[in-house]
């Protein structure tokens, strides 16, 4: 069995107390008792491994035995700004966006955007990619951003290395673009609502270097061009 692994707010010297609801879940869900190796990891790349030294109520301290950096890391980051679909859908793609490393993903308000998340909704989003880090071993935690609106985006983000937007009528595809390109630092990809950005959306994007791509041969809902996106840089960044 894989070694347990818990979301600390900070990993620091000496033993390191989980409570909350990451306390709760090894407790009562895994049955963790004193003497169990586990592993705890702060969001930001550093993680600790060690033994449960002690258990209360309501929490448990581990003792550390060593400490590291990240084991699973993209050599570079990538935001994904995208328009949120409906229910289920955005935390299903907000769990695998986080489970394939993206680093940051920002809502996207567009002409044709139908979902507006709330302060609710994006918390819940984030104990999400928490718990998607924990699943895929990673020691850092997709960020996500209050929502934006797409002029505010384009202004922000015109000085990233790599600028792409989603668009189904697009020449290259994000794999040739990536393909024909050095490494960079950092990559933005925004993917728009369902039936796409609308033309002066496309044009502001333009505007600001930003290149079209494709993401496949077929016509994609919005979280699924999300993900397909996140997968395409992963495959391309390790």
């Amino acid at each position: 069995m894989a070694t347990r692994r818990f979301h600390v707010p900070d990993v620091t010297p000496g033993r390191i107390r989980v409570q909350g609801a990451q306390a709760a879940h090894g407790l009562k869900a895994l049955r963790l008792g004193v003497g169990e190796e586990v592993v705890v990891f702060d969001g930001n790349g550093a993680e600790a491994t060690g033994k449960i030294a002690e258990i209360d109520r309501e929490a448990f301290e581990i003792e550390v035995t060593s400490r590291s950096a990240s084991s699973v890391k993209m050599r570079f980051s990538l935001t994904i700004a995208t328009a949120i679909p409906k229910g289920e859908r955005a935390d299903w793609m907000i769990e695998k966006c986080a489970e394939l490393g993206v680093t940051r993903l920002i809502p996207l308000a567009c002409k044709r955007s139908q979902v507006y998340p709330g302060a609710a909704k994006l918390d819940r989003w984030l104990r999400k990619a928490v718990e998607a880090a924990k699943q895929s071993r990673q020691s850092t935690v997709m960020e996500i951003e209050q929502g934006c609106l797409i002029a505010e985006l384009a202004d922000q983000l015109s000085s990233s290395p790599l600028l792409l937007f989603g668009d189904g009528g697009a020449v290259q595809s994000m794999n040739e673009v990536l393909s024909n390109r050095p490494p960079e630092a950092d990559c933005v990809i925004c993917i728009g609502p369902e039936g796409g950005f609308d033309e002066g959306e496309r044009e502001r994007l333009r505007s600001h270097g930003s290149i079209p791509v494709c993401l496949s041969g077929t016509v994609l809902r919005v979280e699924t061009a999300a993900v397909a996106a996140a997968a395409i840089w992963a495959s391309w960044a390790r």
